[in-house]
């Protein structure tokens, strides 16, 4: 039994058909077992290739529905995207180095200095990274001996 229903349209087709029977015809009439009418098993065809006609036009209309609900997902998303994102800001080496030099000179925290300078904190520490000159520590002469002492026991140590 093959039964849709689509937009108020009920089909309900017999798919199957009552079997012939191995009988001789004599038989076949005074028995339970009768030989199909060939019209109900074109009438079966018929309705069935009009089920499948209103089924693949029911799938088309949803795609349709489907398709325009995306596109119009995609533009309100891509609206709300152009209305919120922030253009990228370029700024000289000039003003980077400035802003360097002011972060390692004041007392005041790096998350401070860059919230006055209008710049993202981690841009600054990046900034900080990329353009301090790595101060140079001079080992002082304590440091120097025992550098010295290490070395005189390595050799000694390997003889």
């Amino acid at each position: 039994m093959i039964r849709i229903r689509d937009k108020g349209l009920d089909i309900e087709a017999d798919s199957k058909q009552t079997p012939v029977s191995d009988k001789p015809k004599e038989q076949a009439v005074q028995g339970s077992v009768t030989k199909p009418k060939k019209t109900s098993l074109k009438k079966t065809r018929k309705e069935a290739k009009h089920i499948k006609g209103h089924a693949e036009q029911a799938i088309s209309n949803i795609m349709a529905d489907v398709k325009f609900e995306m596109e119009a997902i995609m533009l309100k998303w891509n609206k709300m995207n152009d209305q919120t994102k922030k253009p990228n800001k370029s700024y000289t080496s000039e003003f980077k180095e400035s802003a360097v030099k002011l972060a390692n000179e004041t007392d005041q925290p790096v998350s401070q200095t860059a919230r006055e300078l209008g710049v993202n904190v981690n841009t600054l520490h990046t900034w900080i990274s990329k353009y301090s000159k790595p101060v140079k520590t001079v080992a002082n002469r304590s440091d120097e001996h025992i550098y010295d002492e290490v070395k005189r026991l390595k050799k000694n140590w390997q003889k």
